[in-house]
């Protein structure tokens, strides 16, 4: 997990840090050194979906002016709504393929 690679000191705790905001600051703190050319915009796509609080880390990022602009996307925006929606369709969908035989 990358939370655990970033904190050597697995026995103190770590307030929960969204994988998203993690990534960002990877980003802008190193990984992309190797390239020759910094990129000017960075498209994030989650397939699934994409939370307000992650479109919330990416719009922060955004305001600190890194001259790196982050695009995010998704299959679809999750809330609770959406979540019990799709609890119903799976149980729907479960209930169906255990008649079918």
């Amino acid at each position: 997990m990358l939370i655990q690679a970033l904190n050597p000191f697995r026995r103190l705790k770590v307030p929960y840090t969204k994988r998203l905001s993690v990534l960002l600051r990877l980003l802008l703190v190193g990984l992309l050194m190797s390239m020759p050319i910094w990129p000017q915009d960075v498209i994030i796509f989650v397939v699934g979906g994409t939370t307000y609080e992650e479109s919330r880390s990416v719009s922060l990022q955004n305001a600190s002016n890194s001259g790196i602009r982050f695009i995010l996307g998704g299959s679809a925006i999750l809330n609770s709504k959406r979540f019990l929606k799709d609890l119903e369709e799976a149980q729907r969908t479960a209930k169906y393929s255990t008649n079918v035989v």
